[in-house]
């Protein structure tokens, strides 16, 4: 495959990203809002419940409404940055940088990837099991661990530089 014809298929594949982010983002609206007011009902039963039990419980989805509630902001803050970046990288031609600075730059990261990994595996540990937290922590440290194969393909590539 040439490279203009992989620059093509790349076009593309932003394009079709793109389209599909400003989509969720617009999908994401009434989610949030219902996010917003499930986190305030939920917390106002739990604080008017007189019985342990039934109030845990309630507790229990207050915390995780509000959880909710704020990785559906993110989500929208998200997906519009990443719009934006998406925007940049169709409109503007890469900058040809030194190979060799590339690939110093990418092996610092594979470190960087693997402390993230770590640290999300840690964090997890003080997250109540079965909760969205503990959940959520769990998947960006699988989420690192991908990062980390990723990084390593590149340096692979490139003459074997991946070590580990």
């Amino acid at each position: 495959m040439s490279q203009e014809t992989g620059s093509e298929e790349l076009l593309e594949r932003i394009r079709k990203i793109y389209t599909s982010l400003r989509a969720l983002r617009k999908e994401l609206e009434p989610v949030l809002l219902d996010e917003m007011s499930e986190a305030r009902a939920y917390r106002d039963m739990a604080l008017a419940c007189k019985d342990p039990e039934t109030r845990w419980k309630l507790v229990v989805i207050a915390l995780d409404s509000i959880l909710h509630r704020e990785i559906v902001w993110s989500l929208y803050r998200a997906t519009l940055s990443m719009e934006m970046f998406l925007r940049d990288l169709e409109t503007a031609p890469p900058v040809y940088e030194d190979l060799q600075s590339l690939l110093e730059r990418v092996e610092i990261h594979k470190e960087i990837e693997e402390l993230a990994k770590a640290n999300y595996d840690d964090l997890a540990k003080f997250a109540e099991p079965g909760t969205t937290l503990r959940r959520l922590l769990e998947m960006l440290a699988r989420e690192e661990e991908k990062h980390y194969s990723l990084v390593k393909s590149i340096l692979s590539k490139y003459g074997g530089r991946e070590s580990g």
